[in-house]
């Protein structure tokens, strides 16, 4: 879809299928569902390897989100930056919260699902929309601006949560 919608420009269908099928995120996903789908047991190195990569992807992701940020951006507000902000750290979190008390979920697992949904968007996103065609330095500004806020949302949704139940 977002090679699709986000490209300037019409692309082909095989353009489409190409833009994905190069994508190092797919491939990733697509080997760990093998994996994990054949049960095959890893040599232990493969977990050594893979652990450091794994342990600093956070902090690689948001300094190539840094990378792509510009500043006056952020100075300057957007509407999709304010909407992306408030839908994922506000709207998100009240949704995902309402839906698990309709569930009858309480306790522990409710301040679980309150956390999980009020986290902000992996910077892994900020990849995946430069690489595919989408607005990249919008994405980075949402990021950042969600980054910074989840500081202050998540402590109060778990808060909140964990209050009422």
């Amino acid at each position: 879809m977002l090679a699709h919608y986000a490209s300037p420009e019409k692309q082909s269908a095989r353009s489409i299928v190409m833009t994905v099928f190069k994508n190092p995120l797919i491939w990733a996903c697509a080997i760990g569902l093998f994996i994990n789908v054949v049960h095959s047991p890893l040599p232990k190195i493969w977990h050594e390897v893979a652990d450091a990569p794994g342990s600093s992807s956070l902090a690689i992701g948001l300094l190539v989100t840094g990378a792509g940020l510009h500043l006056e951006g952020l100075l300057h507000g957007s509407v999709a930056a304010a909407a992306g902000v408030l839908l994922k750290l506000v709207v998100m979190p009240a949704l995902a919260i309402a839906l698990a008390l309709w569930f009858g979920i309480s306790g522990t697992s409710l301040v679980i699902v309150a956390a999980c949904s009020a986290v902000p968007t992996s910077p892994s996103a900020y990849v995946l929309a430069r690489q595919m065609g989408g607005d990249a330095p919008l994405l980075a500004q949402i990021i950042t601006l969600q980054t910074i806020l989840a500081a202050i949302t998540m402590p109060i949704a778990i808060a909140l949560v964990a209050t009422a139940s």
